[in-house]
């Protein structure tokens, strides 16, 4: 496909932080599972999709240090910022009073913090726990990234399809024992998120647009709900057994492939442009749809004279389940607007101190 592949995939990204925020605003159901068993390892084939074997040594430091750009220290930045937010959330019932793991900072509290944050990229606070995704995808890019190099010469035929494999089968044995290290805490996510990020990779050079129409989508979609609808205890990226693995894996390919279909056919209407957008900021919307979902909380608890002490739940389920949607919405939206009301305020203040420079 020779069409503008970044704002595709913007698209693509587009749907796939709906679906997180979605998948956040509603309580275990049908739906759930279905969004759940693709959303993010369609995050890990996005990433793969771009992705290109290095050719020198330099390329792979190039590509490493980008990675480390754009996933470590987002992820070091959001989280330092939150933690020290902590004692103020406390403070406003954001947090479950009950539960000592929720409890005030003192001074050692932010050291071990700040010290999982910055040398194993865990510790974040409550409202990033969906940042447990650039830690996965910093290192299956990385991982990949030095086996494509070191394997770079090697030339045999089906070589892709050997080292995918290659991948797969390691998430599957090194699962039963939870095979692990200091950082990388679980080798077998870690080998998951690399399947789905090399699927990606090969998928890209064998990608046509004739893969996409309103009938091989709906094909996809009938095949995954049948599929979901009878397999109660789905699995997701957190939480599977090697046993589960393989069914996971195609299961969310085929997700992976609706949205991809989805997202051909968006490209044919005019709200393509609002996916862009969103696509193009999934990371605000990532950090920031939790703390958001406090504002429809807040608004459920004045409705309904509910305790405040209900705040400090994940959404409040209660009373209207229809306030899904609610949640969804506002965790979409009220970041992007202050993300934009921000970029508009600094572009204001910019151009004042030009003028007077000038």
């Amino acid at each position: 496909m020779d069409k503008g592949k970044d704002n595709y995939i913007s698209t693509v990204k587009a749907i796939g932080i709906i679906l997180v925020v979605v998948g956040h605003s509603i309580d275990e159901c049908f739906a759930h599972r279905v969004i759940y068993i693709f959303h993010m390892p369609l995050f890990f084939f996005c990433s793969g999709y771009f992705y290109k074997v290095p050719s020198s040594i330099e390329n792979v430091k190039q590509y490493i240090q980008k990675r480390v750009r754009g996933l470590y220290f987002p992820f070091v930045k959001w989280s330092v910022l939150f933690m020290l937010l902590h004692n103020l959330f406390y403070t406003w019932n954001f947090y479950p009073k009950e539960d000592d793991f929720y409890k005030c900072y003192i001074s050692s509290d932010y050291a071990s913090h700040l010290k999982s944050i910055l040398f194993t990229m865990t510790g974040q606070e409550f409202f990033l726990v969906p940042l447990w995704f650039l830690k996965e995808l910093l290192l299956a890019s990385v991982f990949v990234c030095l086996f494509t190099f070191i394997l770079r010469k090697v030339s045999y035929m089906f070589k892709d399809i050997v080292m995918w494999c290659f991948l797969f089968v390691m998430a599957i044995i090194s699962k039963p024992n939870e095979w692990g290290l200091p950082i990388i805490w679980n080798l077998s996510i870690m080998y998951l998120s690399a399947t789905f990020f090399f699927a990606g990779y090969m998928y890209r050079m064998v990608e046509r647009e004739r893969f996409y129409s309103l009938s091989r989508l709906s094909f996809c979609l009938i095949i995954l709900f049948i599929v979901v609808w009878y397999w109660k205890d789905t699995p997701n990226m957190l939480g599977y057994t090697a046993d589960s693995i393989p069914l996971f894996v195609l299961m969310a390919l085929i997700g992976i492939l609706s949205v991809f279909a989805a997202s051909y056919l968006i490209e044919l209407s005019s709200i393509k442009y609002f996916f862009y957008y969103i696509g193009s900021h999934t990371m605000i919307v990532l950090v920031f749809h939790l703390l958001a979902f406090k504002v429809v909380s807040l608004l459920k608890i004045y409705i309904y004279g509910l305790p405040i002490e209900n705040l400090s739940k994940w959404t409040i389920q209660d009373h209207n389940e229809l306030f899904w949607l609610v949640y969804s919405l506002v965790g979409i939206g009220l970041p992007l607007l202050i993300y934009e009301i921000g970029n508009r305020l600094r572009a204001y203040v910019v151009g004042i101190k030009r003028k007077y420079i000038l």
